[in-house]
């Protein structure tokens, strides 16, 4: 009989199951080798910081309570979220954050605003016919992601220098934005 044989593993059942068992670590282990090494390797790569911070208006009114994010953007993968907090009553926020990169981090933020938006503001008053109750409408916040340039970046750990965004007016017709309900 060849070793090939559909026979073979009723000549020899347990030395087949051994050799399924050692091919199938084998497997596993060249699935998990990469998971393995970055584990292993990440504590070799340098820390980067970067730190950002400034004030958001829409018109005259500072905004509260909208949502910033700082991350660290890497092409063909999903961003990092290194920091995210919602501006306080005077429209400020301070956002600081690091990660182990190979490459030079490229860090951005991401604004999720509702300026401009009278609708979402103030409703879109659709009637029922049967109560003749108001309905508002939910539309999804605007948002912004501007990147931040790398010679805010900083070796190790916490805010060695701030990219100062000064006070922004959201007013500001930006290009590029898109709307994002899930943030």
């Amino acid at each position: 009989l060849s070793l090939h044989s559909p026979f073979r593993t009723l000549l020899k059942p347990s030395a087949h199951k051994h050799h399924l068992r050692a091919e199938d670590m084998i497997r596993r282990f060249l699935l998990l080798s990469p998971l393995l090494i970055s584990i292993i390797c990440s504590p070799l790569l340098p820390l980067q910081s970067i730190s950002v911070r400034g004030h958001l208006y829409c018109g005259q009114f500072p905004m509260n309570n909208v949502k910033v994010k700082l991350i660290d953007v890497d092409p063909g993968e999903t961003d990092d979220l290194l920091d995210s907090a919602f501006t306080d009553e005077n429209g400020f926020f301070a956002l600081s954050g690091a990660t182990r990169e190979n490459d030079t981090m490229q860090g951005a933020i991401k604004i999720y605003h509702h300026c401009g938006d009278r609708l979402a503001l103030h409703g879109d008053p659709m009637s029922t016919p049967r109560s003749g109750k108001t309905k508002k409408k939910k539309i999804c916040a605007r948002k912004i992601k501007w990147e931040i340039p790398s010679e805010y970046n900083t070796d190790g750990l916490g805010p060695q220098r701030w990219f100062e965004i000064g006070t922004i007016n959201m007013e500001l017709g930006f290009h590029g934005y898109e709307r994002d309900c899930r943030h």
